[in-house]
């Protein structure tokens, strides 16, 4: 995988729809008709729903970068800043933005030097993979479902490099909150049917987020799905389509697409 897509291509977005209605269609015509109105109509939707997810994460990084750009943080990477008060302003953050675990600040070895969650400070997350991507490649990260160290719950880490005179000394990290994307996420049908909903995995197969909260963090079932992360991750181009599949019984349509900004991929499925 490049340095890029090992950086940014962590999410597919499914939108789901179950077709239960296929027997009451008495002619092939009128089927197909049905079947390719509502494949154009999930497609869209899939856009639509990555388009969302871009938003957010460019929100979070544009955030991120205005934290990281302040003389409050550069100040504690040098060892001359107050803590406290930079973890004050995370506070303020995680109260403003509302969908942050918790906010804060690495240095270069890996130690968070500032936290709006105070009991962290001192604490080494060297061994995530976030870290050291941001470290290495000095550019925002997205990490892939993480149990949150603060508090256990589901997160998605988002960072951006603080640099110091050309070089990086640490970055700024929000604890995304998985439970969060379901403010901004489509979980109703499409054509008259009822069931529909979207789902977000990430390229390790890991569901970032899922209408059942208990399926967020766990692998993704769908093989139609897991097939397709292999592709991603094997540098195999695909393009946003639809999937046809049965799952437990049901004939089911997915649509998906990809991110612009992160490659995150969006599938509506019905």
């Amino acid at each position: 995988m490049t340095i890029g897509k090992r950086i940014s291509l962590f999410v597919l977005t499914i939108f789901v729809t179950s077709i239960l209605i296929m027997g009451l269609f008495s002619y092939k015509g009128v089927n197909d008709y049905f079947i390719k109105r509502l494949s154009g109509e999930i497609l869209n939707i899939s856009t639509s729903e990555v388009e969302k997810i871009d938003v957010l994460l460019e929100k979070e990084i544009s955030e991120l970068h205005g934290l990281a750009s302040t003389s409050d943080v550069k100040a504690v990477l040098e060892g001359q800043g107050n803590i406290e008060a930079l973890s004050q302003i995370f506070d303020k953050y995680v109260a403003d933005v509302g969908n942050s675990e918790h906010i804060f600040l690495v240095d270069e070895a890996g130690t968070i030097r500032a936290d709006s969650d105070r009991k962290l400070i001192g604490k080494s997350v060297l061994d995530r993979q976030y870290t050291k991507d941001t470290l290495s490649f000095k550019k925002p990260v997205i990490s892939e479902v993480l149990v949150s160290k603060s508090t256990g719950e589901l997160v998605v880490a988002v960072t951006y490099p603080v640099i110091i005179d050309g070089k990086i000394k640490g970055f700024v990290a929000n604890a995304v909150k998985c439970s969060s994307f379901s403010k901004f996420l489509k979980d109703e049908g499409v054509a008259g049917l009822k069931s529909g909903y979207t789902y977000v995995v990430d390229t390790k197969g890991k569901l970032i987020y899922h209408k059942d909260k208990n399926k967020i963090g766990k692998p993704v079932e769908n093989e139609s799905i897991k097939s397709l992360i292999e592709k991603l991750n094997s540098n195999e181009k695909v393009e946003r389509s639809i999937v046809k599949y049965v799952y437990n019984g049901i004939n089911k349509i997915a649509a998906y697409d990809f991110s612009k900004k992160n490659r995150l991929d969006n599938c509506y499925n019905s």
